[in-house]
């Protein structure tokens, strides 16, 4: 049952109010001393709440910034007399839902709350929508169902959080699962790949510019982190930060204050920072490629993404996924796969994990003639796992990448390590690319950094 509070006084004990919402079936808590109204809303689930204006401020306790960090959806309507109405009106700035003059007319009390429920029922059902697509997000496996409990104690925090994985594991998308599972969930979401942005560029990007501070800067320009003030800030790649960059980011994560380049002013910003990288960090400060005190300013809360070769009972839910945003960009109505695509997609390894399969369901989707995919529009690496037959880099010489057939089980040398497969099906890509990195990387779901170092890790 929908819980309701009602604040009243000696001089306003809004009964009829309240007889008008427990008819209407409502659960009304009245509650008559301001110091009971903390309490109350801290050990139960309130969702509207009626309050005296004269309550907004007690003893240095800001209600409506109390009521609203305690449970973001509660809707709250103040009470208020004609002499305190510019109060009243200014709490609609602070959070509250509306205002209403007394007296009041109790019908339009009850449609107050029922409008309001109605909309906490829509809202719970989009949460129940959002919970089936984390369940299918993270799957059953005992790692990732623990990563699962994490994120949901995590998530309603400020804690700034490190996510790490391979590259196209969906480090971006548990960003945004954090973020829309937090109180800030109706603020920015604001992403930056650290990697795609030129060093010399970066700094400006994230902390903004003024004008005339070097050459292009036109105009004052604000920052990603003072765009995403109030809201959450994802840093991807986060491991190819400049040490430059490095070190005014953890100055920021310390002081939340942001000073423009070429500025000497600084700005306070309320942003919550999730990063990302596919780096070992460890290993790059111990190398010093990165600074041990920004890696522990960022790895406050470390959650771990599995490559998708490690949980494959996530694929239905990503291939219906993916192929309800594929079928709509290419206006093709494809419902799902035969049995014997699906089995191919199960067995395949993912070198490339989420992001792979999203291109491998594209080709599947253009080339497929019917309703379902058959086996035979899958792409040919998926089909024979490592036998793409793709032209050599110069015409006339064999290909550098055909890999080597395996021997029977239990030869001994007769498989290559995980490393050289996946050094194969880079060269492969690569080569079916003409060379060409950047296009590379894009189908391999890496960025062009990690796609060099991959090429050339001995």
């Amino acid at each position: 049952m929908s819980k309701i509070v009602v604040t009243r006084s000696e001089n306003n004990p809004r009964d009829d109010l309240i007889s008008a919402l427990v008819e209407a079936g409502y659960q009304v808590d009245p509650v008559s001393d301001p110091n009971i109204l903390p309490r109350l809303v801290a050990r139960t689930v309130v969702d509207l709440a009626f309050i005296d204006v004269n309550w907004l401020t007690l003893e240095s306790l800001d209600i409506i910034h109390f009521l609203r960090s305690s449970n973001p959806r509660m809707e709250i309507v103040v009470l208020t007399s004609i002499e305190s109405i510019r109060p009243a009106a200014s709490a609609i700035l602070r959070g509250a839902s509306l205002y209403l003059v007394e007296p009041v007319d109790a019908g339009q009390v009850v449609q107050i709350a029922k409008n309001a429920m109605a909309r906490q029922s829509n809202a719970l059902m989009v949460r129940e929508a959002e919970h089936k697509t984390l369940e299918g997000f993270f799957g059953t496996s005992p790692a990732m169902t623990k990563l699962f409990r994490i994120v949901l104690k995590v998530a309603p925090t400020d804690a700034t959080v490190l996510i790490t994985g391979e590259s196209g594991t969906g480090k971006e998308l548990l960003a945004q699962i954090l973020h829309r599972l937090s109180p800030r969930f109706q603020q920015k979401f604001v992403a930056v790949n650290c990697a795609a942005i030129p060093e010399a560029l970066l700094e400006s990007e994230l902390f903004g510019h003024v004008k005339g501070s070097f050459t292009g800067a036109v105009v004052d320009k604000k920052g990603i982190l003072e765009d995403a003030d109030n809201g959450t800030c994802f840093l991807d790649e986060v491991g190819e930060l400049a040490p430059s960059v490095q070190a005014k980011l953890l100055r920021f994560l310390q002081d939340r204050s942001v000073r423009r380049v070429g500025g000497t002013s600084t700005r306070h910003v309320n942003v919550r920072i999730l990063a990302a990288t596919n780096r070992n960090l460890v290993k790059d400060v111990a190398e010093g490629r990165f600074r041990e005190d920004l890696f522990y300013r960022l790895n406050v809360i470390s959650l771990h993404l599995l490559p998708l070769r490690e949980r494959k009972e996530t694929l239905p839910f990503l291939v219906g996924h993916l192929l309800s945003r594929l079928t709509t960009r290419y206006g093709k109505e494809v419902r799902g796969l035969t049995p014997e695509a699906s089995r191919a997609l199960s067995a395949y390894a993912y070198p490339g994990n989420i992001r792979e399969l999203e291109n491998i369901l594209e080709y599947a989707v253009i080339m497929a003639d019917g309703p379902l995919i058959e086996w035979s529009s899958l792409p040919p690496h998926v089909i024979e796992p490592g036998h793409m037959h793709l032209p050599a880099l110069e015409a006339g010489t064999a290909s550098a990448t055909e890999p080597d057939r395996p021997a029977p089980p239990g030869v001994a040398g007769a498989f290559k390590s995980l490393e050289a497969r996946e050094k194969d099906y880079i060269l492969e890509v690569l080569n079916a690319c003409g060379g060409n990195q950047t296009k590379a990387a894009r189908i391999l779901g890496i960025s062009r950094t990690s796609l060099w170092r991959r090429l050339t890790r001995s």
